[in-house]
């Protein structure tokens, strides 16, 4: 697996652990669990690919990703690189290898003007991430087809200092800060360790091809943290909402990337996890001590 140190690749790496035999890479975030084997390794360095060819693993989740939206906007050429030319590089390495490859993506494919997209609709990004990884997917399909590729968005705990969006409310709404939320950015989000489940089930198929894998339902990101705020009881009149077009950000969002997800519901025979169910879960997963910063999270 790569990207083993990120807000997913963590989350599939403990999800993984005794019952897998789990080999990761991380880049810039030094990272260890007891009972997986962790190697740094840059996806752009033929040198450091040599490693994962050396381990000879029989599926490669392939996880790292530059995920900033903003910073992608404004650096075209990074996001290239690390979202595109290291996708190309780990499908070379499978394809070699034979292995199952398993490559995330991304909602932010669509340009968000209809929302509930299947496997079937266009993609039409509107920012250089969504860009990015979309011809991440076509390079990775054309080298590799013993290939399933993931569309999603995700919410969890993060191993490191980097917080996602649910743990970023959870702080703010903790402090007691006034948070504002987008009430016109519509998503379908997934918990990151129900998402790890989903994919070793996908494994165990070496289902080829296109998934789309979401919470059974879609919500505001405003929405969202009113969500969070029952949950974890918070007040949720400190929450306000906004919309993203009063906002001055660096590139653009799409406003309704729902994900139509009968395909994944179909494959697994079981309905997908509600928004609520995964928000629910993390909070679980937080009092049982999931990991050492969830304390502060």
């Amino acid at each position: 697996m790569t990207g083993g140190s990120g807000l997913l690749g963590s989350a599939i790496v403990r999800e993984a652990i005794g019952r897998f035999k789990v080999i990761s890479t991380y880049y810039r975030n030094p990272i260890a669990f007891e009972g997986a084997r962790f190697i740094h390794a840059d996806l752009l360095s033929e040198r450091d690919l040599e490693i994962l060819s050396v381990a000879k693993p029989n599926v490669i989740i392939h996880c790292a990703a530059l995920t900033n939206v903003d910073y992608c906007e404004s650096h075209p050429d990074e996001a290239y690189a690390q979202n595109v030319q290291a996708s190309i590089n780990v499908a070379r390495i499978a394809r070699d290898l034979g292995s199952y490859m398993i490559q995330i993506s991304t909602d932010g494919v669509f340009n968000g003007e209809k929302g509930f997209y299947s496997e079937e609709d266009s993609p039409d990004p509107i920012n250089n991430y969504g860009k990015s990884k979309l011809e991440a997917e076509k390079k990775v399909l054309e080298i590799n087809t013993h290939c399933c590729i993931v569309r999603t968005n995700i919410f969890g705990w993060n191993p490191t200092a980097r917080k996602s969006m649910a743990e970023w409310m959870i702080g703010a709404l903790r402090a007691g800060e006034v948070l504002t939320a987008f009430n016109d950015v519509i998503i379908s989000p997934i918990f990151v360790n129900d998402l790890a489940g989903i994919l070793f089930e996908l494994c165990r198929m070496e289902y080829d091809g296109m998934v789309h894998i979401g919470s059974r339902d879609s919500c505001s990101k405003f929405q969202f943290s009113h969500a969070i705020a029952d949950v974890f009881d918070f007040d949720k009149r400190n929450i306000k909402p906004v919309s993203v077009n009063e906002l001055h950000l660096g590139a653009r969002r799409p406003k309704n990337t729902s994900l139509n997800i009968l395909r994944i519901s179909s494959l697994l025979g079981r309905e997908m996890p509600s928004v609520l169910d995964g928000i629910r879960r993390m909070k679980q997963l937080r009092n049982d001590g999931y990991n050492g910063r969830v304390g502060d999270g």
